[in-house]
């Protein structure tokens, strides 16, 4: 019995590990600019290390119709130092608008090991 509870008990630490290690989130530093006024999205990865395949979105020059895309920073990549099996990838996005209005903006999507992750989508007032 006692062989049972482990085997459940490193089950569950298993799977909230793989539910923790793939966290794909974005987040702006502003929700609120004025008119041709620039705010950054961070995307963030938190993943386990391994043999990972990641495709971070490709983006080009505008975000929609009404959000353009000043620049793309690299894709920075650093390690828990209290866990090193968790790895963090970073990457920094620099937006602008040239039109007022409230614009939503759509999920980042990525693909880790074949599988798609999505963000939240953000929200930029102008």
């Amino acid at each position: 019995m006692k062989e049972v509870k482990q085997g459940i008990l490193f089950l569950l630490i298993l799977c909230a590990n793989t539910l923790f290690a793939q966290e794909f989130t974005a987040t702006i530093d502003k929700e609120q600019i004025k008119i041709g006024e620039q705010c950054i999205i961070t995307l963030e990865l938190e993943n386990t290390v391994g043999d990972n395949s990641i495709q971070f979105p490709e983006l080009r020059d505008t975000i929609s119709k009404f959000v353009e895309i000043i620049q793309v920073g690299n894709i920075d990549t650093t390690f828990d130092e209290e866990d090193v099996t968790v790895q963090y990838f970073k990457q920094e996005i620099k937006v602008t608008s040239w039109d007022s209005g409230f614009y939503a903006i759509k999920p980042f999507e990525l693909i880790l090991n074949g599988d798609t992750l999505r963000t939240e989508a953000l929200l930029l007032e102008v």
